[in-house]
């Protein structure tokens, strides 16, 4: 089971990670290409801006794999406990998604309060993290369900 689990939460983690980091470098590329072709800046400043706007896209990109790591050590350790407890089997899904949306969303809370506490001024933090928000939660619910999860049980039937 315990292999069972760890391929299920690698799954989860990897589909998760990829499918919001992509949705959300997407919107931030359209909004950057509606800022840059509305301003009238010299070409090579434009330019020069964004291609560092694209470099700090990838490094988000990459980020966004570290940061929900979380994710996938606590989708492993759910299914580990909801193992233990005899969790029916209809449930597992419910429970992993309520879970997967926690540890998704606790990081970026984490990150959020500790921007706020160096400058308590500073709202954007809160604003852009409130808009990535809504690729997450889609993102993780989306990759519970995509994949199937074997039960204890079914597993010790074979």
């Amino acid at each position: 089971m315990k292999r069972n689990a760890f391929t299920y939460s690698l799954k989860v983690w990897l589909t998760t990670a990829f499918v919001a980091s992509t949705l959300i470098i997407l919107m931030h590329i359209v909004l950057a290409h509606k800022y840059f072709a509305s301003n009238h800046y010299d070409s090579t400043i434009t330019e020069r801006c964004y291609h560092q706007f694209l470099l700090k896209q990838l490094r988000f990109f990459v980020a966004n794999f570290v940061v929900l790591i979380p994710l996938g050590v606590g989708v492993y350790y759910t299914i580990l406990w909801l193992n233990k407890r005899r969790t029916p089997v209809h449930s597992y899904k419910w429970l992993l998604t309520i879970a997967g949306i926690i540890l998704t969303l606790l990081p970026g809370v984490v990150l959020v309060c500790y921007a706020m506490a160096d400058n308590i001024s500073n709202f954007y933090n809160i604003r852009a993290f409130s808009s990535d928000c809504i690729f997450y939660i889609p993102a993780v619910t989306a990759s519970v369900w995509l994949y199937k999860i074997k039960p204890a049980s079914e597993e010790l039937k074979k």
